[in-house]
């Protein structure tokens, strides 16, 4: 059902919840289940595959809901800040 299905997640929301959780990125990835050359390509491209974003939200303990509606707004807050080009 869920098949193919991507989730972009924002660096920053990625950060936040490792700080809080006080692991390092390294320990995130190993919690996670994801080497760093696949952490880089996700985070770059077409984003995360939802069990992905299941086993990062475990390891940031938090929720995948949190973890994707913080990333949600970081990036739409980054979106306004960006200055607009006149026509």
């Amino acid at each position: 059902m869920n098949a193919g299905r991507y989730v972009v997640i924002h660096p920053r929301a990625l950060e936040v919840f490792r700080r809080r959780a006080g692991k390092s990125v390294a320990q995130v990835l190993i919690d996670a289940g994801i080497d760093a050359p696949e952490f880089r390509e996700r985070i770059r491209g077409e984003g995360f595959g939802l069990s992905d974003v299941a086993r990062l939200a475990q390891a940031l303990d938090t929720t995948p809901r949190e973890l994707t509606t913080t990333s949600t707004v970081l990036a739409a807050a980054e979106r306004l800040r960006r200055p607009r080009v006149a026509p």
